[in-house]
C-alpha cells in the first residue's frame, strides 16, 4: 500500500492515529473559536459551525454530561476543555505504547 510516496508499515498506523487525533483536537478548538465569533459578532451560524458541531458533538456530549454534575450549577461548558485534556493525554498515550 502507497502512502504518501512510500510504503505503509506497521510504524505508520500509530502516527496516523496520533495526527487523526490531533486534527479532531483542532476541530474542537475551532468549533469554540468560531462560536465566539459567531456571538460577538452577532452572526448566524453557517455551514462552518454545523460541520464542525456534527464532527465533535458525538465526543462533547457525553463528557458534557460526565462534566456537568461534578461543576453544579456553574454556566460555563467545560467539555471542549476536557475533551480536549483527553485528546492530549489519548496521544501521550499513543505515543507512549508505540515509542514514537
Amino acid at each position: 500500500m502507497i502512502f504518501f510516496g512510500g510504503r505503509l508499515s506497521l510504524n505508520s498506523i500509530p502516527k496516523i492515529l496520533i495526527f487523526l487525533v490531533a486534527l479532531y483536537e483542532l476541530c474542537i478548538i475551532l468549533r469554540v473559536v468560531v462560536r465566539i465569533i459567531l456571538s460577538v459578532t452577532k452572526m448566524p451560524e453557517g455551514r462552518v459551525s454545523d460541520i464542525l458541531y456534527r464532527i465533535t458533538e458525538p465526543v462533547l456530549f457525553p463528557v458534557r454530561t460526565a462534566v456537568k454534575p461534578v461543576l453544579g450549577g456553574l454556566p460555563v461548558d467545560l467539555s471542549p476543555l476536557v475533551a480536549v485534556i483527553l485528546c492530549e493525554l489519548l496521544q501521550w498515550l499513543m505515543r507512549l505504547v508505540f515509542r514514537i
